[in-house]
């Protein structure tokens, strides 16, 4: 193998009913915290971070501060999302969109490994996985790769390219497809 190749724990296992089963076992602060990082298809240290005057609602937008880049990356966000945001605004205690009786929070590891194991989904889920089933979930459905790849903060559509794109079943059958048919005369098919 070669030296800098990592090995895949086999990843993007989890999907939309693995999601739900955890959100169903996991406390209210970790339900928004799954949300939250789904929706907006951050690292779970930057979703931490994230402070309420990073949210526009009148652009219906989220600036978030990439922890590997240090630049900010602004990030849209559906209408119904938007509505929740704005909910948890009106009951916010802190300046930080994640926090816990009136706290910011530091860490969901443990909180959320119990959700996971109280699931029983019997699958490996890291909250990691979260932002794994954001992109392959709209990338799935035909999302441009550039925009994911902007969304997420990667630094070139290459790096999502080269992260997801092995994982995109449905993509590759909807591209197959688009594929037209060759304009082939009669006299000019090839026999089987």
């Amino acid at each position: 193998m070669e030296k800098n190749k990592r090995v895949p724990r086999g990843r993007f296992t989890v999907d939309l009913n693995d999601i739900s089963k955890v959100m169903e076992s996991a406390t209210p602060h970790l339900r928004w915290v799954i949300e939250c990082s789904f929706n907006l298809g951050t690292r779970i240290s930057e979703l931490l971070s994230l402070k309420w005057e990073n949210v526009n609602f009148e652009s219906a937008t989220v600036r978030i501060l990439g922890k590997r880049t240090r630049t900010y990356r602004e990030v849209p966000v559906k209408s119904e999302f938007l509505e929740k945001l704005r909910k948890m605004r009106e009951y916010a205690t802190t300046e930080y969109v994640i926090e816990y009786r009136g706290k910011r929070v530091w860490s969901i590891r443990n909180a959320f490994q119990r959700a996971v194991e109280r699931s029983g989904i019997g699958k490996d889920f890291r909250p990691h996985d979260l932002r794994h089933a954001y992109a392959t979930s709209m990338l799935n459905n035909g999302a441009n790769l550039s925009a994911v790849s902007k969304m997420l903060g990667h630094s070139t559509p290459i790096l999502t390219a080269n992260t997801y794109l092995q994982y995109l079943k449905a993509a590759k059958k909807k591209a197959i497809t688009l594929l037209p048919d060759l304009p082939v005369k009669k006299e000019q098919q090839v026999q089987a």
